[in-house]
């Protein structure tokens, strides 16, 4: 079994004080054997893909292998708004990797996910978290990998806040109305490599953010269409871009464009970009694409149609078959309401403890879950 270690560190509070926090580190050194995911870890300590790692899913390209690793979440002793993030890596020509982070308060809710995260870069959070977690996607050819080592997450003090100043409200889960499309796709793989069954249920969005890890939930939608309402999880990125996180407030790319607004719809309806989106020219929007079972259950028919769609991680539930922000698809959304808060149950868990299991978000993975942490054969 691969594990986590732990050591310590001191992280600098104030001038004049240091507070003892835990180091979160990549697995433990094994002889390199194919595992699920595709990456192994040689004796030298670095992180690499498997000689028998499978070709790359559409979402990344063009890749003869590839591989994709989520640490164990770990609970930490103090709070936190920020981390360092380190780690030494190797690039051959021709290979790619991308490192990403996230955060939780509790284990069961997490932060979207920081990616593409260089050596040295400090994340910010939004608020106080207490687990921390790391993905590793590694991309590479039939005879080359790259190769990732010693990654260090260092928790510090918050320069900055992500969360607006005196903000007590809530913000209720945002609905917007938006054109999507039919994935289908059956037996091809999804970007966490997921295997695409018939009727499956599912989306893909437009960013590599709120990945879902395998066979998790933890980015969720609620899809509604025909006064019927179904709740999937986020398992693929696309379908016309890759980083239009278009529901965030602080959105990657796309400024100029408002929240709720996806770039290939503002593409398509107001010719954005020259109505071109990251794949190319914008022959109909599509913000979603939707797998064959959520598709079918909404009663939708053809390839495409109008849905509203709910973002479940981002705020309180507004329940089944809520009012989007936008009329119709061809609209700009109005602002996000934000709600007084109900007081929430607090749940205590030890160092180790996985919190109790709420339905559609995933609990901390046990250390021997083979789907999230690679293990020996």
């Amino acid at each position: 079994m691969l594990k986590a270690t732990r050591s310590h560190v001191l992280l600098f509070i104030a001038s004049t004080s240091f507070l003892a926090l835990p180091l979160v580190r990549d697995v433990k050194a094994q002889p390199a054997q194919a595992v699920p995911g595709g990456i192994v870890r040689d004796a030298a300590g670095w992180m690499h893909l498997s000689a028998m790692a499978e070709p790359a899913p559409i979402a990344l390209g063009a890749f003869s292998r590839w591989g994709m690793w989520d640490s164990p979440p770990l609970k930490l002793q103090q709070s936190f708004e920020a981390a360092r993030v380190r780690y030494r890596d190797q690039l051959p020509v021709g290979t790619r990797r991308f490192v990403a982070v996230r955060a939780g308060a509790d284990g069961r809710h997490w932060s979207e996910w920081e990616w593409d995260v260089s050596d040295g870069r400090v994340v910010m959070f939004d608020g106080e978290q207490r687990w921390i977690q790391h993905r590793v996607v590694l991309l590479g050819s039939a005879g080359r990998s790259p190769a990732v080592s010693a990654i260090t997450i260092v928790p510090e003090a918050a320069r900055t806040t992500k969360q607006a100043a005196g903000r007590t409200a809530e913000l209720l889960a945002p609905t917007y109305r938006l054109r999507v499309t039919r994935q289908g796709m059956a037996g091809r793989r999804t970007a966490n490599g997921y295997v695409i069954k018939p009727n499956d249920f599912f989306v893909s969005l437009p960013s590599w953010t709120v990945l879902s890890s395998r066979d998790g939930s933890e980015y969720m939608v609620r899809l509604s269409a025909n006064g019927k309402s179904v709740d999937v999880r986020v398992a693929d990125v696309g379908p016309w871009n890759r980083q239009d996180n278009f529901w965030d407030t602080d959105r990657a790319r796309y400024t100029d464009l408002p929240v709720g607004w996806p770039q290939d719809h503002a593409a398509f309806y107001e010719n954005h970009n020259g109505r071109r989106a990251e794949k190319g020219w914008v022959r109909y929007p599509s913000a979603v694409d939707v797998a064959d079972g959520a598709y079918r259950a909404l009663g939708l028919r053809g390839s495409q149609a109008t849905v509203n769609v709910t973002f479940l991680w981002l705020g309180k539930d507004p329940g089944p078959n809520p009012q989007p922000l936008n009329d119709h698809p061809s609209q700009r959304p109005k602002t996000p309401v934000y709600v007084e808060p109900e007081l929430p149950a607090v749940v205590e868990a030890q160092m180790g403890e996985t919190p109790p299991f709420s339905a559609g978000i995933m609990e901390p993975p046990a250390h021997d879950d083979v789907t999230l942490t690679p293990t020996e054969p």
